[in-house]
């Protein structure tokens, strides 16, 4: 495609100057919803709700939606393994997630290729 004819296309530029004729990430929250955080990785959005619930949902290739499998998901879902585990802060790296429970404890998901889960890792990188 070249640039004269996409006028209509929106193309976000990257890191390396790169251009990816691909659509915004958006997505209506449903009204029974009520965002507090919102934390957005490379094709994945961690939600924390005013009910201190983390839902996620986006690419989820490398784990990072935390809903114990590889799909992707087009709406938001709650995260199970946090079920009853009130939740005060989310975060989300490029294909990681992380939360912090009111009582502190931090909960890490996703792909930990360089350790950045804070766990061991196998690869040479993480040395």
């Amino acid at each position: 495609m070249d640039l004269p004819s996409a006028h209509n296309s929106l193309f976000p530029l990257v890191t390396n100057g790169y251009i990816v004729p691909k659509p915004p990430f958006f997505r209506e929250l449903p009204s029974k919803i009520h965002a507090r955080k919102l934390a957005l990785g490379n094709e994945h959005a961690v939600l924390l709700t005013s009910e201190l619930t983390v839902l996620t949902w986006g690419a989820g290739r490398h784990g990072q939606l935390g809903h114990g499998d590889l799909e992707d998901v087009e709406e938001p879902q709650i995260v199970d393994a946090l079920h009853g585990v009130p939740m005060s802060e989310v975060a989300a790296g490029g294909w990681h997630s992380a939360g912090i429970s009111e009582s502190g404890d931090i909960y890490t998901w996703g792909w930990n290729e360089s350790g950045q889960l804070g766990l061991p890792c196998k690869t040479q990188q993480c040395r």
